[in-house]
């Protein structure tokens, strides 16, 4: 390679300079996103502008193309780094995927692929000479079709990412625009001479002086970054999201001058934006002197602060929450300070509402405990008095049950029917006592939790039979037929069989005692065990169902809603009829100690049906 001295060279030379300077500028607040483009951006630019020097130098055109080869690789990418700068710069940088960078790199390296190929450089420049004019080398080309494909390519990219810097020009206010005012004087320069250099708007007599004009892109670009603060306070992280925020917020330089602040900010010191941005703090804040006095060594720390501060603004006490965050750049450095404020006076109003009601409420939970502490006590002493009276009447009656019997027995030979119709109803009547006072009972021990499970595996068709029995003779007293419908592959079931005749029995009765001249169905079934597998014949049934039946009077719904409630009758016979209001409340518990449910459908004039569900395998 051979080389001739000109002075035309220290001119791109000193682009390298003010690159070099930028990067290592930029290098240093690589916090922000969008400095890693801009550094990738500087070091093209240096890559041109040092090519283009060596090319000016050249003495022979295979040194200059060389050269010119080298600046392409830098030519070709500038214009996608530039868009991925303003997409960062703009907060936009999302939307570029990687296989959208790589989609915008794909002319650029077909580009490149051309320039270094002999064989189709044909396509960029079909013909390549230099001219020496003393002191420097000018490159003459003829282009080619891809060479105007590229072009309109890189044109394309630019007009991009400069219509979203023309856009963050517009809508950003102060210290930002200043950023955008110098980054879109930056980008201008060399683009404009680029364009009266391609279209033949320059005298030939002249090399390409794009690489020339980046000095005033690295000049202007270096001003943005000392002194408009590129790459320090961040270029527009949070612009619409901040000026539609109800909070005030204030974002102060390490001087305590405003460089941004919102629209909510702005209302309190009721000045617009744009007069605000600038000016010291302290000068926005006069008219609050005992505010600044008090709160002034916030301004000074180097840590987040938050507390609460009070302001009397015509006569009324303003609450607000005062957040103060130090901003600091990469190396610690203090680049500013943001200051953030809620009127919160409401909420502390409100606070001091709930605490006064909170106040209230725990007095009345103190008066509802010891309301409740007597419920409780209440509920024991009714029960040891059911437990206690339900033994003592029990022994009389079964000794007149008793006695009864052997009366029956004794005149059985006389035939006395009218004798022996009377001490039935005797018997009929101690019964129902019985039954009534036995249930007492049962209803204590499940409140007082001593009521025990005696389970054991029996025939469910055999405690069937057994309650159609006790309650067959009331069933014909109100002229009812009883049906039983019993599942085929209904065997055995573990449980408690008293507890569980017992249940059938009180449903039983309750249907026979509310149904005139009807019907009372008692169906049995199985359900299957849904977790089963449906290929084993012999699976066993999970549960088992009763459901009562009857063709009664039935009941509302106001009615149902009182149904299990202990103590409570419910009349649904136009005769008057009434439940015991024990019955179904302790079939209820029963059924809920084995693991079980009782459900309930009426309606008034089609009869009720009750649904018992219980395990077909109760456990201890």
């Amino acid at each position: 390679m051979q080389y001739q001295f000109t002075p035309y060279a220290l001119l791109p030379l000193c682009t390298v300079v003010v690159e070099a300077m930028l990067a290592y500028d930029t290098w240093r607040r690589r916090g922000d996103p969008a400095s890693m483009p801009f550094l990738a951006l500087t070091f093209l630019v240096g890559l041109w502008s040092f090519g283009n020097a060596f090319e000016l130098s050249s003495a022979t055109a295979a040194t200059a193309f060389f050269w010119v080869r080298i600046e392409y690789i830098a030519i070709v990418l500038v214009p996608v780094v530039w868009l991925m700068m303003m997409l960062a710069f703009s907060e936009r940088r999302t939307i570029l995927s990687h296989t959208w960078v790589v989609s915008l790199l794909l002319i650029p390296l077909i580009t490149t692929a051309i320039i270094w190929s002999s064989a189709a450089m044909s396509l960029f420049w079909r013909e390549f000479a230099i001219e020496t004019l003393n002191p420097l080398t000018v490159i003459r080309v003829q282009r080619g079709p891809w060479f105007w494909a590229h072009t309109a390519y890189s044109y394309l990219l630019l007009a991009g990412g400069t219509f979203l810097l023309i856009r963050s020009l517009i809508n950003t206010p102060g210290l930002y625009r200043d950023q955008s005012l110098a980054l879109l004087l930056g980008a201008t320069a060399p683009w404009l001479v680029n364009v009266l250099y391609v279209f033949g708007l320059i005298p030939e007599a002249f090399p390409d002086p794009t690489a020339i004009a980046f000095v005033i892109t690295g000049l202007a670009f270096s001003w943005a970054i000392r002194n408009a603060g590129l790459f320090e306070l961040g270029p527009m992280a949070y612009r619409e999201v901040i000026q539609q925020m109800s909070d005030g917020m204030m974002v102060l330089d390490p001087l305590n001058r405003i460089v941004d602040i919102n629209i909510s900010a702005a209302h309190a010191f009721d000045l617009p934006v744009d007069q605000l941005i600038g000016q010291p703090f302290k000068k926005v804040t006069a008219k609050w002197p005992s505010l600044i006095d008090r709160y002034s060594d916030l301004l000074t720390l180097d840590r987040s602060t938050n507390m609460e501060i009070g302001i009397q603004n015509n006569g009324e006490l303003l609450v607000y929450d005062l957040q103060v965050t130090p901003l600091q750049g990469p190396r610690g450095k203090l680049n500013g300070r943001m200051l953030v404020w809620r009127n919160i006076t409401v909420i502390k109003q409100a606070m001091a509402q709930i605490q006064h009601q909170n106040e209230r409420l725990e007095n009345q939970a103190i008066i509802l405990q010891e309301a409740k502490v007597s419920a409780e006590a209440g509920s024991r002493a009714k029960s040891v008095f059911l437990t206690t009276m339900s033994h003592e009447l029990r022994t009389p009656l079964s000794a007149m049950l008793g006695y009864t019997d052997l009366i029956q027995y004794d005149l059985a030979e006389n035939d006395t029917d009218a004798l022996n119709k009377d001490l039935a109803n005797i018997k009929y009547a101690g019964e129902h006592l019985l039954n009534l006072i036995g249930g007492i009972l049962d209803y204590a021990k499940i409140e007082a939790g001593k009521m025990k499970l005696n389970l054991s595996t029996f025939l469910v068709q055999g405690i069937v039979v057994e309650a159609l029995a006790s309650v067959r003779p009331l069933v014909e007293r109100n002229a009812n037929r009883l049906d039983l419908e019993i599942a085929d592959n209904l065997i055995t079931m573990h449980a408690d069989p008293i507890k569980v005749r017992q249940v059938l029995i009180n449903l039983l009765s309750n249907a026979a005692k509310f149904t005139q001249s009807g019907v009372i169905t008692l169906r049995v079934s199985v359900i299957a065990d849904a977790h089963a597998n449906q290929s084993t014949v012999n699976s066993q049934p999970s549960a088992i169902v009763f459901e009562v039946i009857d063709t009664g009077v039935g009941m509302t719904e106001g009615h149902l809603s009182q149904l299990f409630q202990d103590f409570t009758q419910v009349v649904t016979s136009p005769r008057g009829q009434i439940g015991t209001g024990l019955g179904l409340s302790l079939s209820q518990k029963l059924c809920t100690l084995m693991g079980g449910q009782i459900t309930v459908k009426s309606k008034p004039g089609h009869g009720t049906t009750f649904t018992v569900t219980l395990p077909e395998h109760v456990s201890e």
